[in-house]
């Protein structure tokens, strides 16, 4: 049942798509001077409604889509042949993710829900909504990202999900050290996300992926220091 939730949550983003495409204009462009600092209102040349509507839902259900089949011991025959061994073998392939599917069905999830109220607070601007929606969308994408974090240290060394590298892949101590710090930081990102979309609401998406990307920065350098440093603590001890 887990794993249907994610596609529950894309039908329901379809029939939200069917819902707006009926009330958008024919051509329509989100207020951008709402989603970033500083930019103009009408940034950006306006897009047919049809585009502005369905583009959203397909993107996540190609998401889910992809995701379903990479998993899949299809996927994993595929990924062997075309990418290193490191990433893609028996070990991090479909049987490591069947070990922690409930986080990879929560994970798909959340990204669903990330980009569903994405598209809510789009059409909220275009047609001009109450900027409480807008607000309302941001801070749930905010508490996705919280629910990311807080799922993220429950996987193990997989080619999909998480942060793949080398060392961490191989090296599973290291992978469950890096995805707690990992998970820390996108909770506090998340936090951030939700605070930032009721009181400076222009930089609530910035801040999101910019907190993003910095927390895996930050836990695989940090992580991948410490598990350096530990390597070389016998050694020195020995001479």
């Amino acid at each position: 049942m887990r794993s249907l939730r994610a596609a529950i949550l894309i039908a329901l983003h379809f029939c939200f798509a069917v819902w707006a495409y009926r009330r958008l204009p024919e051509l329509a462009s989100p207020d951008w001077s709402l989603w970033l600092p500083g930019a103009p209102a009408d940034g950006t040349e306006a897009l047919p409604r049809g585009l502005v509507a369905f583009a959203p839902p397909i993107a996540s259900l190609g998401l889910w889509l992809l995701l379903a089949a990479l998993a899949s011991t299809v996927g994993e025959r595929a990924g062997r042949r075309f990418l290193p061994g490191w990433l893609v073998s028996e070990r991090t392939g479909t049987a490591a993710i069947e070990r922690f599917s409930p986080t990879f069905a929560a994970m798909v999830l959340a990204i669903a829900a990330c980009a569903f109220f994405l598209h809510v607070g789009a059409v909220a601007t275009i047609l001009e909504w109450p900027v409480w929606v807008l607000r309302g969308s941001l801070a749930a994408i905010g508490l996705a990202m919280m629910v990311l974090g807080n799922i993220v240290p429950r996987t193990r060394p997989n080619w999909i999900a998480g942060l793949r590298t080398k060392s961490a892949m191989r090296d599973p101590d290291l992978w469950r050290t890096t995805h707690r710090r990992f998970g820390a930081l996108l909770m506090l990102t998340g936090l951030a996300v939700v605070v930032t979309a009721m009181l400076a609401t222009p930089f609530a998406l910035p801040v999101g992926v910019a907190g993003a990307l910095a927390s895996a920065i930050a836990a695989s350098v940090s992580a991948g220091r410490d598990g350096a440093q530990a390597s070389e603590e016998p050694t020195s001890a020995s001479v």
